[in-house]
């Protein structure tokens, strides 16, 4: 087995332990634990990756996490709609609309960037900027709660080295080469990791301070 194909393996099994620990923790506390923004265009990026990776490499084994991302992802969409607006304390009406219009337009978002730049680029460029993101939405999160609802160190660590294999897997090794050099991916990859350890360093002092 050679590294890149360990480094697929390893993203693919943190972000999903990462997936199920904010479903976990969404239903167990009541409360959406993943930024919507981040969590519609993480859903959108998942879903037309699954189906444009199925057409162009079939059962792939990228296409295959892909596939277990999306299920894990629908999972979380439920735990927002449940509860995410006892939060958010809109109309019942105004927080569907919303809502479903923020989805719709993150899957045209996906289908432009996709269409522009190629079911590869695409996919590695938005996937990169997500993920950057998702983790400043994170600590936004963080600091808008006066609690730890929706958030725990498995999710802040999981969420940390499945960022970390990824942009090692294309940023260094170069799955994303353009004109044979590394491009900005890997400077990318590696801001948000740096914002995902400091999110690990935030939610463990506050455990640390609570016990």
């Amino acid at each position: 087995m050679n590294l890149k194909l360990i480094l697929l393996i390893v993203c693919g099994v943190f972000w999903s332990i990462t997936y199920i620990a904010v479903a976990k923790k969404g239903l167990k506390d009541k409360t959406y634990a993943m930024p919507f923004l981040a969590l519609s265009l993480n859903f959108s990026w998942e879903v037309y990756n699954t189906i444009q990776g199925y057409l162009f490499a079939g059962f792939h084994i990228s296409t295959k996490i892909n596939i277990v991302w999306t299920l894990l992802d629908m999972l979380i969409l439920y735990s927002y709609f449940k509860y995410g607006n006892k939060e958010l304390k809109k109309e019942k009406q105004f927080f569907y609309l919303y809502s479903i219009s923020i989805l719709l337009l993150s899957f045209c978002l996906q289908h432009y960037i996709g269409y522009k730049l190629g079911l590869i680029q695409g996919a590695v460029y938005s996937g990169f900027w997500i993920n950057l993101l998702m983790s400043i939405l994170f600590i936004r999160m963080f600091y808008k709660r006066s609690n730890l609802e929706g958030q725990s160190l498995l999710i802040a660590s999981a969420k940390c080295i499945g960022t970390l294999a990824i942009t090692i897997l294309v940023g260094v090794l170069g799955i994303n080469r353009l004109g044979g050099k590394i491009d900005s991916i890997m400077y990318i990859g590696f801001i948000t990791f740096i914002i995902d350890f400091y999110y690990v360093y935030l939610v463990g002092k506050a455990l640390n301070t609570k016990n």
